[in-house]
């Protein structure tokens, strides 16, 4: 069970790159910056999947899971406000997020 399991992950992770490669050209993005930039994530991914697992020991599945979505939130939100600072003054993004 676990063999084929992981020969499943395997092949997810692999579509997920090709679509993200394919999806990054069609963009017109040059594919240095789709290697590099699915590079890095990979190498976040790796970094804390270790601690992730020992914090799921501690607390538990769920409120771990839960604690992911909140740091995924953030992210977004962090993002969101960094994209709307590039295009309009960083005061009318913050309040535009507010209101």
């Amino acid at each position: 069970m676990g063999y084929y399991r992981n020969i499943q992950i395997c092949r997810k992770n692999y579509i997920n790159i090709v679509f993200r490669i394919v999806g990054g050209v069609l963009a017109g993005l040059p594919l240095e910056s789709v290697a590099f930039f699915t590079t890095i994530e990979r190498l976040i991914w790796l970094i804390f999947e270790v601690p992730g697992g020992w914090i799921a020991d501690k607390w538990g599945r769920i409120k771990t899971t839960i604690l992911g979505h909140i740091m995924m939130l953030l992210a977004y939100i962090s993002a969101y406000i960094a994209y709307l600072s590039t295009h309009y003054h960083w005061q009318a993004s913050l309040c535009c997020l507010l209101h």
